[in-house]
């Protein structure tokens, strides 16, 4: 379970940089290719606002479903293993 978690935060720092180098991309190359018209840029846009600050936000709001159902679902299974032992502890 601790190998989850450190690759749940290594997910977080991976989808953070890819979008950091998205917006590199986007303020570099198509700088050059729209001969800086900042009407044709989307992640750096002007209107976009600070959109590195919402992007790690939001990265760090990101939940793993997969990870909160094995935590779920060990839980249920150490109950019933709780069980199984009261049961034979009765006999």
């Amino acid at each position: 379970m601790v190998s989850s978690v450190a690759e749940h935060k290594k997910n977080h720092e991976s989808y953070y940089a890819l979008y950091s180098v998205l917006m590199q991309y986007e303020t570099s190359a198509i700088e050059y290719f729209s001969e800086n018209q900042m009407e044709a840029r989307v992640l750096t846009h002007p209107k976009a606002g600070d959109l590195n600050e919402n992007v790690a936000a939001m990265v760090q709001s990101y939940k793993n479903p997969f990870l909160e159902a094995a935590l779920w679902i060990k839980g249920e299974m150490l109950d019933i293993q709780g069980m199984i032992n009261a049961m034979k502890g009765r006999d």
